[in-house]
This record gives C-alpha cells, sequence and structure tokens, in this order.
C-alpha cells in the first residue's frame, strides 16, 4: 500500500525514482513469423541474436532492477540460450518476463519453461480463428498454451494473452476473454495497433475504443478473468482503482508518457534507450556507465522535456489518445 501511494505521488508530480525497476532487453531480432503488423522491419534493427558473452556483461550492471523482460522485436525462443538467460536473472532475484507468438514450441522448451522458474509469459493472439490478417498462427499458439497450463506448477509461470485492438475485431476479443476463461489462463492484455508505420492497419475509434474496453473488462469480470488495457488501467485492486480516477494527472494530463516512468530498453550492443519503441535512440551504453546514472544523464532529461515531440505519432501509451 505505501509503494502504491508513493509511485502515485510520484507521478502526479512527475518525481523520477532514483533508478527504473523495470529493464527490457533486446536479446534478439530475429523472428519465425512476419507479421504485417510489427514494425521491426521498419526500425532499422540488425537482425540477430545478443552475444550471450554480451547479456552475462549486461546483467552485471543491473543491480537493483525488479523485472526483467527478455524480448526484443523478434522470437526470444528462436535464441540458442534463452533458458540460459533466464537462469541468469533469477540467479540474481530478478523476475522474469517474455513475450512469444506462441509457435516456435516443442515438448522440450515445454519442460524447459516449467523448470526454468519463468515468471510471466505472454503470447500474441489476436483471434481464436486459424488464419489471421495479421500474420499469427493461432492454432498453433492455442494448442501450446493449454499444454503449458497443464504442465506448470501452480501458477508459474502467468500466462497472458495480448491481444490488439482491431477494427470490427471486438468479437474477437471478447471470444478469446471466453476462451482464456475456460482453459485457465490469468489474465488478457489488450493494446492499440502501431500504424505509425503502416497506414493500412485500422483500429477502432476513440469511442469504440473505450465502449470495447468497458465490455471487456465487464465480460472479465463475469467470467472470472483478469482484463487489461494499460491506456486506460494499471495495477490491480486499489492500485487499479486509483489510476481509474487520476489517469489524466497520472499521465500529466498527456506530457509525459505512462511506459517511460520507471522503465528502460538496452538494445542488442547495450546501449539503453527510452523505450522499445526508439531501440536506436541511444542515451549511453549499459557497460560504460551505470544504470542510475544514465538514468539522469542530461540526454535523458531533455528526452523527458520534449517526449512529445521526440517520440512523434506513436500514441500506443499516450494519455491525449483518450482527451
Amino acid at each position: 500500500m505505501i509503494a502504491v501511494l508513493k509511485e502515485t505521488l510520484g507521478r502526479l508530480f512527475y518525481i523520477l525514482p532514483s533508478m527504473p525497476d523495470q529493464v527490457q532487453i533486446e536479446i534478439t531480432n530475429q523472428c519465425n513469423l512476419d507479421c504485417n503488423m510489427c514494425p521491426r522491419e521498419d526500425l532499422g534493427v540488425e537482425f540477430k541474436h545478443m552475444r550471450m558473452d554480451l547479456f552475462k556483461r549486461i546483467i552485471d550492471c543491473l543491480n537493483g532492477v525488479r523485472l526483467i523482460t527478455l524480448t526484443g522485436w523478434g522470437e526470444p525462443f528462436m535464441h540458442p540460450h534463452i533458458f540460459d538467460m533466464i537462469e541468469i536473472c533469477k540467479k540474481k532475484g530478478i523476475e522474469v518476463q517474455l513475450t512469444t507468438n506462441g509457435v516456435f514450441f516443442n515438448d522440450s522448451i515445454l519442460k524447459k519453461i516449467i523448470s526454468s522458474e519463468l515468471d510471466s509469459i505472454s503470447f500474441s493472439m489476436d483471434s481464436l480463428n486459424g488464419s489471421s490478417k495479421f500474420g499469427h498462427k493461432n492454432n498453433d499458439a492455442q494448442k501450446n498454451i493449454i499444454k503449458l497450463l497443464k504442465a506448470r506448477n501452480g501458477c508459474k509461470p502467468k500466462v497472458t494473452i495480448q491481444s490488439t485492438l482491431q477494427k470490427n475485431g471486438e468479437e474477437e476479443i471478447y471470444n478469446l476473454i471466453q476462451w482464456g476463461s475456460y482453459v485457465g489462463i490469468d489474465r488478457v492484455n489488450l493494446g492499440r495497433l502501431d500504424q505509425r508505420f503502416n497506414e493500412k492497419l485500422t483500429r477502432p475509434s476513440r469511442e469504440e475504443e473505450k465502449e470495447i474496453v468497458i465490455k471487456a473488462n465487464k465480460l472479465g469480470k463475469k467470467c472470472g478473468i483478469e482484463v487489461d488495457c494499460i491506456h486506460y488501467s494499471v495495477g490491480k485492486g486499489i492500485q487499479k482503482e486509483i489510476y481509474k480516477i487520476l489517469k489524466n494527472a497520472l499521465h500529466c494530463f498527456g506530457k509525459y508518457c505512462l511506459k517511460t516512468y520507471t522503465y528502460v530498453y538496452i538494445n542488442l550492443y547495450g546501449d539503453v534507450t527510452p523505450c522499445c519503441g526508439l531501440p536506436r535512440y541511444k542515451i549511453d551504453n549499459i557497460l560504460q556507465k551505470e544504470l542510475k546514472d544514465i538514468w539522469h544523464d542530461k540526454k535523458f532529461i531533455e528526452f523527458r522535456e520534449k517526449q512529445t515531440e521526440i517520440c512523434g505519432k506513436c500514441d500506443l501509451w499516450n494519455i491525449k489518445y483518450l482527451s
């Protein structure tokens, strides 16, 4: 409760924490799918795996970090050392999560996921239909999700379905929520389509989006499954209720992005950037400067002051879209 109040006050007055407690690491940009909703080819990223020796050095520099996400613009299970990476993080007492398309699976990988003590895994799905206009292989993902749910020990890893809000796609969202509840999914997370690099991608209007999220939350409560959309809610329990009331103020009325308050992205070369959407916006390198110092670096301060300008048309986490 004290931690929730402290973060709430910090966001309201934009008093930054001493350092970020969440770090996302770009361990690979290779992928077994080519989804037209994914902007990785437009972000100028190099398609390769992070070297294991570099990864070890990076983790040694992340003392004090609470959560690490082992996902870049690629499929994490394609990295030949993904489970060694999870083990290294867990030995340091760090919570670990990742996002997968759910296709790059076999029985061996399933067993390793269970024994790895991975804390959370998100599966990207946009439908229960086998074919997808975005390129997801939903049937494969469904089968592997069910296998994982049956095999996991207790509540680990926590399993999330991650889906996007598509134009005229609300029924697919509602079906995913009902199916997720039936098979034992822990959470459904809804996000916006990124239209910056593909204007042909269509998503609901502001009014339609709000209506979909309201209905999705009601359905989630009815089915007994957590439904979340970061643009409308954060956390659980009292933290979620506080955010609903104060969300405009917590975003500082559109001046600051919600995502960048406690988070940084580290790319294939160890460069620290403000966001996964800015993988080449280098602040400094984690091997050359401590994370705490990078967090308060002059360039990072300038980014925060000008982030709406730097981030351009991105509104994936921006409260202005809701105003």
